[in-house]
Parts: structure tokens; C-alpha cells; sequence
């Protein structure tokens, strides 16, 4: 439980320093183009990871609904990737 939560600050923290360093805006620039992929496979992985132990424990933390409402994702969600990705996880 700790390691998917451990990734999912990884991913939001990869994303806000990638935002931080860019002056072309989210997921622009050499920096922004260079962590967003980053910050979206950790995510990925954190959200498979929370839907395997949601399906044993159906109490355990949500991933998936924290990655849509947690602010730090803000700029994130508006990518095409971040859309993507919540489509191709979203819970069943």
C-alpha cells in the first residue's frame, strides 16, 4: 500500500517540477516534455497497482478518484495523456 502511494507522489512531484521549470506552460518545453511521460507511467503504474488491491479490498485508498480530484494534478489532467490514461483505467 505505502509503494503506491510512495509513486503517486513521485508522479505529482515529477509533474509540478516539470510545470515549475518550463516557461511555455504545462507539458511544453524540453523539461515538460521530458518528465510528463515520466509522471504518466508512474501514475499508470500507481493506478494498476490500486485497482489490483481494490478488487481484493474493496476499503483500501482510491487511486483512481484521488488522481481525478488531488489539485497537485491540476495541470496534468488538462493533457491529452492524463485524459487517456484515466479512460483506459477507469474502474468497471
Amino acid at each position: 500500500m505505502g509503494g503506491e502511494r510512495v509513486r503517486l507522489s513521485v508522479a505529482v512531484e515529477g509533474r509540478e517540477q516539470a510545470a515549475m521549470e518550463t516557461d511555455d506552460g504545462p507539458a511544453h518545453g524540453s523539461n515538460g516534455a521530458l518528465r510528463t511521460p515520466e509522471a504518466l507511467a508512474s501514475l499508470r503504474t500507481s493506478l494498476e497497482l490500486s485497482a489490483k488491491r481494490r478488487a481484493q479490498n474493496t476499503n483500501a485508498a482510491n487511486l483512481y478518484d484521488n488522481a481525478l480530484t488531488d489539485p497537485r494534478f491540476g495541470n496534468l489532467r488538462q493533457t491529452p495523456e492524463f485524459q487517456k490514461l484515466i479512460t483506459d483505467l477507469k474502474p468497471k
